[in-house]
């Protein structure tokens, strides 16, 4: 009964911590195939005015992806419809020079996790949306199959 009570408690310990807070958006990509006039749209609701936080892009992709990096234009957008930013991001998916994936995985799915903003103030409660489209040399990209954008507060 012990063993019982004390393994009860050390569940409990670990799973009420809460680790920090954040919010995933993930978009699949139908048959791995991104074409480049299709824009990802992800869409976050903040309920504090003044909130601090970062964006992470999530890319999951095939390891067979043709490219080592994807070029990706992003505008984030206030819950009055108004562009607060808009940039062009390089992300490195393989090491250059040894084509060793960045990230985690297995053979059939890589997992990449990289900042994009940092400590960006959401001046405004409500709905922030933010749009990203890929910029490559080809119209139709093949090998990506999720976007994802996580919200953390800065600091967590």
């Amino acid at each position: 009964m012990k063993k019982i009570l004390f393994i009860f408690l050390i569940f409990s310990i670990l799973f009420s911590c809460q680790r920090e807070k954040s919010e995933i958006r993930i978009v699949a990509i139908n048959q791995e195939k991104w074409a480049a006039t299709k824009p990802l749209d992800f869409e976050f609701r903040t309920k504090t005015a003044n909130f601090q936080t970062d964006f992470l892009y999530q890319v999951q992709m095939n390891p067979e992806f043709a490219w080592e990096n994807i070029w990706l234009n992003y505008c984030l957008e206030g819950p009055k419809g108004d562009t607060l930013i808009c940039s062009t991001d390089n992300l490195f998916l393989f090491e250059p020079k040894t084509g060793k994936p960045y990230g985690r995985g297995c053979r059939e799915r890589l997992f990449l996790d990289a900042y994009f903003l940092k400590n960006v103030i959401l001046k405004d409660t409500g709905m922030y949306r933010i749009s990203i489209r890929h910029y490559l040399r080809t119209d139709t990209l093949q090998g990506i199959q999720s976007i994802g954008i996580r919200m953390k507060e800065s600091g967590s």
